[in-house]
């Protein structure tokens, strides 16, 4: 099953419209007949149950859930009645009260959600295609991919990769004003012309979501890099060996907005927890570099290189995952160095959050514009680590790569910049 955040708000308007189905049958009932409405405000409560096993919780969808609820118990009598197959001349003066006051609150409600509703997104958007993998197993013992495990030992599903390709065959990674198509500033006398680069060159793009901000609330910027030609690996981790709190919040379903919480109301208590959840995602990115290297190959079947995305670990700790794939790394690029993203380790919520957005200060963008503009920032990081080919047919020289932290190169075991 292929998700988008955006789904989410439309399961949302289903159960809005299931629920102003049961709210206006009372204004149109003219004669006795049986009231097959009744049946409506359960099946949307079961509608909005189902929307959080699928998407997690969300302030609007656990508003959804009470109002239904709420419907539902008003309803019940009516649904028994309906049960029986018996007829109804009229509603009674306490049901038609609770059921204005519910209507009032459901048109409240359809304002908050409409409000703060996700943009809208799809893979045919941006010319890729988006392929979702569950995954077995645990950080002790390793990953593998759900399906090549025997039905008779599959246990519940610990992770998820999602892949991130272009739709069409990309010769090189290009945008006018990308790095590709300028001249190699590392290259005293040589032009570098943007057919030296071939999507065969460009190494894996590699991103863990961390357990507060999903590989989801990243996807506007991971498509936009597949759109560019590159093939994006992201994934999310939640393991039977990864555990945050020793309750119901430990559950994937109810870690992110604990975790939100504290950090917006219990900074204290957020900053202690912060390097086990530090730890658990460069153990992420570690399981994730095994996947790439094992699973996706080069057509000649030889491996290809990685290039690693983190979004608020510091450089010491890309290094303690890193430098365990030394001679497959290509380099790595950390978000937050970027100045004008300003949602570090939130993700890009302008787009996929927009309630979470509202609090950090940002307004909802159609327009893509943060996530666009980090593509292409990342498309010229990534360009300035490949090998640059000497035109004048020298053979292959190796472009020094652009630092990616502000402090130290890629590789510090052997000195060279990758």
């Amino acid at each position: 099953m292929i998700l988008f955040m955006f789904d989410s708000f439309l399961a949302q308007i289903l159960v809005l419209f299931l629920l102003y189905i049961s709210a206006l049958r009372i204004f149109f009932l003219r004669i006795p007949r049986i009231d097959a409405a009744a049946v409506v405000s359960p099946f949307a409560f079961m509608v909005a149950v189902v929307s959080f096993f699928i998407w997690g919780f969300s302030v609007q969808l656990a508003a959804l859930m009470a109002l239904s609820f709420v419907f539902f118990l008003t309803n019940f009598r009516a649904i028994l009645r309906l049960s029986s197959e018996l007829y109804v001349d009229h509603y009674s003066v306490p049901f038609v009260i609770a059921t204005v006051v519910e209507l009032a609150a459901l048109i409240a409600l359809s304002v908050f959600v409409v409000q703060f509703r996700p943009v809208r997104y799809g893979v045919s958007d941006f010319a890729v295609q988006k392929e979702e993998r569950d995954l077995a197993g645990s950080f002790a013992n390793g990953f593998l991919f759900d399906d090549e495990i025997s039905e008779k030992v599959r246990g519940k599903v610990s992770g998820r990769v999602f892949v991130y390709r272009p739709t069409e065959k990309i010769e090189w990674i290009s945008s006018k004003d990308s790095i590709f198509n300028k001249p190699s500033e590392n290259s005293a006398g040589n032009s570098v012309a943007a057919e030296d680069f071939s999507s065969d060159q460009a190494p894996l793009v590699l991103f863990v979501g961390s357990p507060y901000a999903s590989v989801l609330e990243y996807e506007p910027y991971l498509m936009m890099l597949a759109q560019e030609g590159l093939t994006v690996l992201a994934a999310d981790f939640f393991p039977t060996d990864m555990t945050l709190f020793s309750d119901y919040r430990n559950s994937r379903l109810f870690r992110r907005p604990e975790l939100l919480r504290m950090k917006f109301e219990e900074e204290e208590d957020f900053k202690k927890m912060q390097a086990e959840i530090d730890g658990f995602t460069k153990r992420g990115y570690e399981a994730l570099s095994r996947i790439a290297i094992v699973n996706f190959r080069k057509e000649d079947g030889s491996q290809r290189k990685i290039y690693y995305l983190t979004d608020g670990l510091d450089t010491e700790s890309v290094f303690s995952f890193s430098d365990k794939f030394s001679e497959n790394v290509a380099g790595m690029l950390q978000l937050e160095t970027i100045p004008e993203y300003k949602t570090s380790t939130f993700g890009f919520p302008e787009q996929t959050d927009v309630l979470l957005a509202s609090k950090l200060g940002l307004k909802r963008d159609g327009e893509f514009f943060i996530p666009r503009y980090m593509a292409f920032k990342t498309v010229q990081k990534i360009g300035s680590a490949l090998p640059k080919k000497n035109v004048e047919g020298q053979g292959e020289i190796e472009g020094e790569a652009e630092e990616t932290s502000e402090n130290e190169p890629m590789n510090k075991t052997d000195g060279e910049k990758i």
